[in-house]
């Protein structure tokens, strides 16, 4: 029989370990597009730090600090547009919430969003192959 005490441990490695999953795969948490945006959003702001991290270090090539700060500028502009989907959905949602939407217009916003979504998925890959080979 176990102790409480090695219960709650048990309890409490299990509760790390789903933790865990999330963040390191934060894509299979999320269950709408927005969720799957605001994970893209964390996961590129993660990557980001840890470019200017590798960019910094004295013993990074110059090829390689180059091929980090084409790559962000590629990655930048797709990741602020899915922000601004972001918004404009959460926007949309809140009206349609309130009854002053329609459904069609919230299925175009909501299209748009995953559009976004797909578009910065793909550019978050590129953005961290370019610093992590």
């Amino acid at each position: 029989m176990l102790r409480p005490i090695h219960r709650n441990i048990i309890w409490l490695m299990i509760a790390a370990a789903a933790v865990s999953a999330c963040v390191l795969d934060p894509f299979k948490a999320a269950e709408t597009p927005a969720q799957r945006g605001y994970a893209i959003e964390a996961s590129y702001n993660i990557l980001l730090e840890d470019a200017l991290e590798i960019a910094s270090a004295p013993t990074t090539t110059a090829a390689v600090r180059e091929a980090i700060q084409r790559a962000e500028a590629q990655a930048t502009p797709v990741i602020d547009s899915l922000s601004d989907a972001l918004a404009a959905y959460e926007v949309e949602r809140a009206k349609f919430d309130g009854g002053l939407s329609t459904a069609e217009r919230m299925t175009l916003v909501a299209a748009n969003l995953d559009q976004w979504v797909s578009n910065a998925k793909l550019t978050l890959v590129s953005f961290q192959s370019a610093f992590s080979n």
